[in-house]
């Protein structure tokens, strides 16, 4: 896992520099798969550059100073609430969008053409109508299932089309190697 952090950019930064000193680059699978261990990495790898803020001293009475309770908290502390808000938002957008692929799914998976070979006409037909009904306007119900129909069988010749085709030159191959 590579994280480019620079806790202390340098003093003449624009915004448009700004990127370059705070892109972390973690990797999506493992955020999906272990949540919270990925910040514990990378607070491993943070601690040791990270240091105890400074307390402040403010001024109680004229003569008396008393050290100020918010600066409690260690540097170190602020960046992994960061690091965590950041992995609750990417795991939130991954799961929302997640849920629209699905969505998407359901609606026009039955055209793929491992769904267009397993399944029958009259569940073609049943889907066929679900998509008419979102997209009245659009699409004539009797039309689109009949093109679906066609469509299944157009692809079921190309797939033996490319069957047979793959058989042949694996057949030709076999017949060169002997």
């Amino acid at each position: 896992m590579w994280v480019r952090i620079a806790l202390q950019p340098p003093p003449r930064m624009r915004l448009s520099g700004l990127w370059k000193w705070t892109h972390i680059t973690p990797p999506i699978t493992p955020l999906l798969n272990c949540g919270g261990t990925i910040v514990n990495e990378v607070l491993e790898e943070a601690e040791q550059s990270c240091k105890e803020v400074r307390k402040r001293k403010k001024k109680r009475f004229f003569d008396k100073k008393c050290e100020d309770e918010s600066s409690e908290i260690f540097q170190h502390k602020k960046f992994k609430l960061a690091l965590l808000q950041v992995n609750d938002r990417i795991e939130a957008e991954l799961e929302r969008r997640f849920q629209s692929m699905q969505k998407v799914n359901e609606i026009f998976g039955f055209l793929s053409p491992k769904q267009l070979t397993t399944l029958d006409n009259k569940t073609l037909r049943e889907k066929a109508s679900t998509l008419r009904n979102l997209y009245r306007d659009d699409l004539d119900k009797d039309e689109l299932s009949v093109e679906i129909e066609s469509f299944k069988y157009t692809v079921v010749s190309s797939d033996n089309l490319a069957g047979n085709e793959s058989k042949k030159s694996k057949l030709n191959s076999t017949a060169l190697d002997f």
